[in-house]
């Protein structure tokens, strides 16, 4: 972590200017930034503090910490402990105490706390994330072994930040591609290892995001089946890059990404995942559109599926949802088109997209 350090006399100095000129009471306000400052020591220190609590723990190789006076929420406080790969549960959990017990301190209590642990200095690790310290020491064990063993089964590093999710101390995961990965690489690795990854045992059930480049998930993952057809679409129409940086994001020069997206999620009251296999690019392309109704056809393998194919805001949709669907003349001629392909299943086929 990078640290800024505050130079108090200086800042004090600047403080006092503007009372001066604004006619403010100097010993009043004074007092108030004498305060201030020394409530921002005493925040620093406290946290350095669990720092060398967490430091005498074994298996921790490092730890590092950062206090930031006044952010955009607050005061905001971070740990982040770099760990042995070979750490037991045992030392996980004196971790988490430490970390817990830490952040309760009086001169802590009221700051934003963030903790981040890591197992490896490569490049493209991930990290486990706690945006506020709200899971029991047991909870915490359990989420970074799940986390350390989807690792281990889609043989990519992966990024989990666990946040509150509504009241009672419930809360929600995030996986994400790790900050310095490749994107598409840890989206191709998700998908030929998706067997693997969604077997891993995970008696909490907690509602879950998958966020990867032409990959969004929630609340759970979507059947092996239809992974298997994305993956099998995406090798000839690339996926959606929505992860990688772009400096020209607010500019009138930014270009939205184009390509493959798979989304499931949770939709209508009895609270089933559906799948969905999206198609983005900027116009039609006359060259492009045998091989978006081929893509169909493969989708149409899947049941509760819908397909959406968007060229230049013009939808072309099918679907083999169960329920009723709506639908534009549009979408009857992509049926027709995407019927005469002769795709096994094809006739379960429907034009248009699922009602809600």
């Amino acid at each position: 972590m990078n640290f800024s350090r505050r130079l108090p006399g200086v800042a004090l100095g600047a403080t006092l200017l503007v009372f001066l000129l604004s006619g403010c009471s100097l010993v009043n306000d004074a007092g108030q930034v004498w305060d201030i400052l020394d409530a921002d020591a005493a925040a620093k220190k406290a946290l350095n503090a669990v720092v060398n609590d967490v430091q005498g723990i074994k298996g921790v190789e490092s730890v590092s910490s950062n206090f930031v006076a006044d952010g955009p929420h607050g005061d905001e406080a971070a740990i982040e402990v770099v760990a042995s790969a070979e750490i037991t549960d045992d030392q996980l959990s004196a971790i988490a105490t430490a970390v817990h017990e830490g952040f309760a301190r009086a001169d802590l209590v009221t700051a934003i706390p963030e903790f981040t642990l890591n197992f490896a200095a490569a490049d493209e690790a991930g990290a486990f994330v706690q945006s506020e310290m709200l899971l029991t020491m047991e909870e915490f064990v359990h989420e970074v072994v799940y986390w350390r063993s989807v690792e281990a089964a889609a043989e990519t590093g992966l990024s989990l930040t666990v946040t509150p999710a509504g009241q009672d101390g419930a809360y929600q995961r995030l996986f994400e591609t790790p900050e310095n990965a490749d994107p598409i690489r840890t989206s191709k690795l998700f998908m030929s290892h998706f067997e693997a990854l969604a077997a891993v045992p995970d008696e909490t059930r907690m509602p879950t995001i998958w966020s990867l480049a032409g990959i969004w998930l929630t609340p759970e993952l979507p059947s092996a089946e239809t992974m298997a057809v994305f993956d099998d679409i995406q090798t000839f129409i690339p996926v959606m890059d929505r992860i990688t940086p772009t400096d020209d994001l607010e500019t009138a020069e930014y270009v939205s990404p184009e390509g493959t997206l798979l989304q499931s999620f949770a939709t209508g009251d009895d609270g089933v995942s559906r799948a969905e296999i999206l198609i983005v690019h900027h116009d039609f392309r006359a060259a492009n559109w045998q091989t978006v109704v081929e893509a169909a056809a493969l989708a149409a393998r899947v049941p509760e599926i819908s397909f959406r194919y968007i060229a230049a805001d013009r939808p072309f949709q099918v679907t083999t949802c169960a329920r009723s669907v709506n639908q534009t003349d549009d979408d009857v001629k992509f049926l027709d088109e995407v019927r005469a392909t002769g795709a096994p299943g094809i006739d379960a086929v429907k034009a248009g997209v699922c009602s809600v």
